[in-house]
């Protein structure tokens, strides 16, 4: 296993200030891990982006989603602005959220990502594991239901 300071001790790929980059899942845990990336980012006096890769189902056109989307990019920046810091949130409408975050991303790029642990593996590890194979250094925050308690379980680069 890779700790926080192997991830962040790395050479880093941004030509200005170090960025970290939360991943929009569900509204609960995305608030769980931005308790967390709001620390490391004002302890590494890094910025913060929240990406969230929003699908819309096939039937209805990109720009037509099921939900309007000045709504749900206001309910995403009244969650990110919550926590106290500056923070730069991105609503991307798509078909396929892995691949939109993935073309997102600037190369290298340090990435949280909520999960809850379970038996079988999540869309959010299935994330996670391809951005590592990306190259990118990925950080997933395990995050409870019901609690407020969120725990850092596997930090781990390309290496």
């Amino acid at each position: 296993m890779v700790t926080t300071l192997d991830i962040l001790s790395q050479p880093h790929n941004h030509d200005q200030n170090l960025r970290l980059y939360v991943i929009g899942t569900t509204p609960e845990r995305t608030r769980r891990v931005l308790e967390i990336a709001c620390a490391l980012a004002r302890d590494l006096d890094a910025k913060l982006s929240v990406l969230v890769a929003q699908p819309v189902p096939y039937p209805l056109p990109l720009d037509h989603p099921p939900v309007h989307a000045d709504f749900i990019e206001g309910a995403w920046l009244q969650l990110a602005r919550g926590h106290g810091m500056d923070t730069n949130v991105t609503v991307c409408l798509c078909r396929d959220r892995d691949e939109t975050v993935r073309q997102r991303l600037a190369a290298g790029s340090i990435v949280l990502i909520g999960i809850r642990r379970r038996w079988l593996q999540s869309a959010e590890h299935t994330l996670a594991r391809m951005l590592r194979r990306d190259g990118h250094r990925v950080i997933l925050v395990e995050t409870k239901p019901g609690t407020l308690r969120s725990s850092i379980v596997r930090m781990q680069s390309s290496r």
